[in-house]
Formats: structure tokens, C-alpha cells, sequence
């Protein structure tokens, strides 16, 4: 997202362009989960102090015939620090 679609507080649409710092923030974010593989096609984010980013995932468990599903993951950056998840919910 660029700096500039960014309205403080609110959440931006949800846009399927994932800038590599969003790529980053999720990477890190997400590196330490097991059982579930997430691949995320969208997000929105919403500055406040920091930013929280909502990513839109295709979610598969890594077991054998386990069904795809649909997750949303959201993510807190702070200003100085790390990524942290805040919820993962189904869609």
C-alpha cells in the first residue's frame, strides 16, 4: 500500500497488490506457526500507533486431503518492533 492511500484510523480497501514491506511484515509475523500453511491474496491496513494489517489467506493444513479454506489473519506492527499476530479467524 502506498503511504498516501493511508487514512489514520481507518482501514484501506482491501487491495490484492501485497508490497514486499506487507510481504515482510507477514513473513516474520506468521514464521513461527505449524499445522496450517497461509498464502495471503489481499490486505488492508489501518494506521494507528503503529499499524494493523488485515491479510486475506488461502489456508491449508498440512495433513494429507485436508480441504483449503479461506483465513483472515490480522497483524499488529508497532512503530519500533516486532510484528506480532492478533487474530487468525476464518471467512
Amino acid at each position: 500500500m502506498e503511504k498516501s492511500e493511508v487514512t489514520t484510523g481507518a482501514y484501506t480497501p482491501y487491495s490484492t497488490k501485497i508490497s514486499k514491506e506487507a510481504k515482510d511484515i507477514f513473513q516474520k509475523a506468521t514464521e513461527d506457526l505449524v499445522g496450517v500453511e497461509y498464502s495471503p491474496f489481499a490486505v488492508a491496513c489501518q494506521i494507528v500507533g503503529g499499524t494493523n494489517f488485515r491479510f486475506i489467506c488461502n489456508a491449508k493444513e498440512v495433513s494429507p486431503n485436508a480441504p483449503a479454506t479461506v483465513a483472515m489473519i490480522e497483524i499488529y506492527q508497532p512503530i519500533n518492533g516486532i510484528p506480532r499476530i492478533s487474530e487468525i479467524s476464518r471467512c
